[in-house]
């Protein structure tokens, strides 16, 4: 559903405070809300467009052509986050394929609009490329991982990290993360297979390590991961 942007819907995306009221009033001007179902494709690998998205709730994963018709996850993207931006480099297509992960609402505004609002504003700048900064240092620290570590490591670090980013610790002590991931994802996202990753969290179920269920998985023994 597309509605109207408010001043509300962009104080959540982080970017609030970094703008003019100039630049405020052209984003209210250009720019609109849209809620979008899970498994929603906001954009195609190699499409051409000249929107960008920033991400106010919900989560958008990234995926790009590995050959052989598969796609590997290259990011999984979460509030405040902007997509598309490689337009803003000159380029007329997306580098990547973007699907919802679950009910999200965007920002959907013109590319060109944004780059102008980057040059006036060197404050809305700064913290857009700290962003992609942070994205970049992740996705480098993975890519170590892929290449230093045995597959088991590599799916302990990235439960590791994803405890970190998605976890709540219990009273018992123990970590809950109530949005799952597939197994299949979780093998993108560390360079494994998918029966593998379903092989080596049972082993670990087992071992008393974690449970899971559809509904969230238990870390009982961070430790030990």
């Amino acid at each position: 559903m597309r509605r109207k942007l408010d001043s509300h819907a962009l104080s959540q995306t982080g970017f609030w405070d970094s703008l003019t009221d100039g630049d405020r009033e052209s984003l209210l001007y250009w720019a609109y809300v849209q809620d979008l179902a899970k498994r929603h494709i906001l954009f195609h690998e190699g499409e051409k467009g000249d929107k960008l998205f920033v991400l106010v709730s919900g989560k958008v994963q990234l995926l790009q052509d590995a050959g052989e018709n598969n796609e590997t996850t290259v990011h999984l993207a979460r509030p405040g986050e902007v997509l598309g931006e490689r337009l803003l480099t000159g380029a007329i297509c997306y580098n990547c394929r973007a699907e919802t992960l679950e009910d999200s609402t965007v920002i959907v505004l013109p590319a060109s609009i944004f780059s102008q609002i980057l040059q006036r504003s060197p404050k809305a700048a700064w913290h857009f490329y700290q962003s992609l900064l942070l994205r970049l240092q992740k996705t480098e620290q993975r890519m170590l991982h892929f290449r230093y570590n045995r597959t088991e490591n590599r799916i302990r670090l990235f439960l590791r990290d994803w405890v970190k980013e998605e976890g709540r610790q219990l009273a018992t002590g123990e970590w809950e993360i109530t949005w799952r991931l597939t197994h299949t994802m979780i093998a993108s996202l560390s360079n494994s297979s998918r029966q593998y990753v379903t092989d080596f969290l049972n082993t670990l179920r087992k071992q008393g390590v974690l449970r899971y269920d559809r509904r969230r998985m238990v870390i009982q023994r961070l430790d030990l991961l």
